[in-house]
């Protein structure tokens, strides 16, 4: 495995897609902590996904987190809003 390589957008894009996926997938099937984990991963490369936002904030809703949620709202909304601009 290479250290240090620097990945370009398109395979970051790409990766941020799949954890994307991934994430929905699992939030789909209940595994809460495994999708936030890949939401959070897709922020990682992608602070500007607002769909990772607003999933993280659906789940921390559903776990009953609702400070959490709003926080991970409102970054989402921002998010959208910035880009509209």
């Amino acid at each position: 495995m290479e250290t240090g390589r620097v990945f370009s957008e398109n395979e970051k894009r790409q990766s941020a897609h799949k954890l994307y996926m991934r994430g929905v997938l699992d939030s789909q099937l209940g595994n809460h902590t495994s999708a936030l984990t890949c939401f959070e991963q897709v922020i990682s490369l992608d602070p500007n996904h607002s769909d990772a936002c607003r999933d993280i904030s659906f789940i921390y809703e559903r776990l009953g987190d609702s400070e959490k949620a709003q926080q991970w709202d409102s970054l989402a909304k921002g998010i959208v809003n910035r880009v509209k601009a």
